[in-house]
Order: C-alpha cells, then sequence, then structure tokens
C-alpha cells in the first residue's frame, strides 16, 4: 500500500516536469488560447495514468486492512471454500495454499461493506473512520477513472482538472489514513525528505484549494517541482 502511495506521489509531482512547455497557455484566462489546445506528451499520459491507478491501488489495499482487522471474512468470498470458511469463523489461521486460494472482494463493495458498516456504527472506532464514509463519492470517482484506464485505456485527465482532483479530494484523503493508529508511523516507506526550506508539499497543495482566491496554476506547479525533488 505504501508503496503504491509512494509511486502516486511521485508521478503526480513529475506531472509539471512533463508539460512545462506548457505553463504559460495554462496559466491564461483569455479566450484565445485554452488547455484543449494542447496535444500533451507521452511523458505526461504515464504520469496521469500512474497517478491515478497508484492512488486507487492504496485506497484500496488501506480500506481492505481495516476490514481485515475486523474480520478477514469481510474482504473475502470464501463460502465456497467450505475448509477455509470454517476456520476463518473459528479464528483459526490459513495456510498460504488457503489463503491464496480465496477470492478478495472488488474495491466498490470494499467501499460499500465499509461505509456500510461505519454508517451503522457496526466497526472498530467508526468514529476515528466516518471521513471515509464522507468521502465515498471520491474514492468510487477515483474506482471508476481507474477502471476507465485500466480496462478501457480512453480516459485521461487534463493537467488542471488533475492538480484540481488530486489536491482538493484525494490528498486531504490522503492525510486521513495516514493518520489512522494503522497506518501511521510508516512516513519512511512512503513520503519524501524533508525540505530545508520546511515547507510542508503535501499541507501547501490542499491549502492551495481551499483558498478563496483562484487557485495559482504556477504555485501547484512550484509545489510539485519541490516534491519531485525531495524524491530525488
Amino acid at each position: 500500500a505504501f508503496t503504491s502511495l509512494k509511486i502516486a506521489l511521485m508521478s503526480y509531482f513529475t506531472t509539471y516536469q512533463d508539460c512545462h512547455s506548457y505553463i504559460g497557455v495554462l496559466v491564461k484566462t483569455d479566450n484565445d488560447v485554452s488547455e484543449e489546445d494542447i496535444s500533451y506528451h507521452n511523458s505526461y499520459y504515464k504520469s496521469c495514468i500512474e497517478t491515478i491507478v497508484h492512488f486507487q491501488h492504496f485506497f484500496e489495499l488501506a480500506c481492505k486492512k481495516i476490514l481485515k482487522d475486523e474480520h478477514p471474512l469481510l474482504v473475502n468470498e470464501a463460502s465456497k471454500k467450505v475448509v477455509a470458511l470454517h476456520k476463518l469463523l473459528k479464528g483459526e489461521s490459513l495456510s498460504v495454499e488457503e489463503e491464496s486460494s480465496l477470492r478478495s472482494i472488488e474495491f466498490s463493495e470494499t467501499i460499500t461493506r465499509l461505509t456500510d458498516l461505519i454508517k451503522k456504527k457496526r466497526i472498530n472506532d467508526y468514529k476515528k473512520l466516518n471521513f471515509i464514509h464522507s468521502n465515498m463519492k471520491v474514492l468510487t470517482e477515483l474506482n471508476v477513472l481507474r477502471n476507465r484506464i485500466w480496462h478501457r485505456g480512453l480516459y485521461i485527465l487534463r493537467y488542471k482538472a488533475l492538480d484540481e482532483f488530486v489536491c482538493n479530494f484525494i490528498l486531504p484523503l490522503v492525510v486521513e489514513f495516514v493518520s489512522l493508529n494503522q497506518f501511521s508511523g510508516n512516513d519512511h516507506l512512503w513520503k519524501y525528505k524533508k525540505l530545508n526550506c520546511k515547507i510542508s508539499i503535501i499541507d501547501e497543495l490542499i491549502k492551495e484549494y481551499k483558498s478563496t482566491e483562484p487557485v495559482n496554476t504556477r504555485k501547484i506547479a512550484l509545489l510539485k517541482e519541490l516534491g519531485r525533488a525531495a524524491y530525488n
């Protein structure tokens, strides 16, 4: 999960480098030039794809971890494997072969099960997990984007749309997840090195989209470059 989170962030931070020659067009507001006129390089397609796919993978594994901690049956379709089912019901450990034979539920089903349990207060720490229920639409849309890319290869977000989706919706959710007890203390597995200038890149990206002022595309680009440098 943390490896996917790291890849997603590294890929997102690379998107300015992929599009730096277009930044003049991206920041203009006149009607003569628009982002729709840009023909992106393949490097941007690659970064955008990896950003979406790996953010989705991080959230899927994180949500399944939460469900599995509640009970292993919540993340598996074990009904046809009667011995494995019986062991899980009895709280017994499965063999490697039994574990690999179980079919894991899809992410869409994972979201539904988790949010239903949170909503009905049936899961441990449901109050701390309520942010997942509040962001069910974000997780669902991310999964739709991932499926469009993974299964059909037909949909890529434009530069500023990707900025808005990641900074306004995805990064705040990442912060919430990595603050949970079961995921905290693992910054070394996914986070960039601290900058000498003391800027918190993720916090600043989130803050820019919460501002009442128009989003500063150049500032977002600079923060992404700082992130890319911090990883490198």
